[in-house]
């Protein structure tokens, strides 16, 4: 739990702050603690998944959209145990299609 909660104040604090590298490995942490199923795990993905900016189109907000995707995509039924998450996931989605919905955009 202290873990978590660490992890989840890094991501809520300093995200956008860390470089490439860190970012990286952070998401790849998070993915690994999901697909061990780590108590509060979904707390990490909710974190992330508020610091994809809607109408932000630089490449690493996009980055960060496809790797929390991904990562949702890949381990389904542990995101159907959570519907809290479920729902904000698809909340996030589907705001940040309808922002890259502009003909300029498409190729995103």
């Amino acid at each position: 739990e202290l873990v978590v909660q660490r992890l989840e104040a890094i991501v809520m604090e300093l995200y956008f702050k860390m470089l490439e590298q860190p970012r990286t490995q952070l998401v790849w942490v998070v993915g690994e603690m999901v697909k061990s199923q780590v108590m509060a795990s979904d707390r990490l993905v909710l974190a992330l998944l508020k610091q994809i900016e809607g109408g932000n189109v630089q490449r690493r907000n996009i980055w960060l959209a496809e790797q929390l995707l991904n990562l949702l995509a890949d381990n389904r039924t542990w995101l159907e145990q959570h519907p809290t998450l479920l729902s904000m996931s698809l909340y996030t989605y589907l705001r940040v299609i309808s922002d890259h919905g502009a003909p300029h955009l498409a190729n995103l």
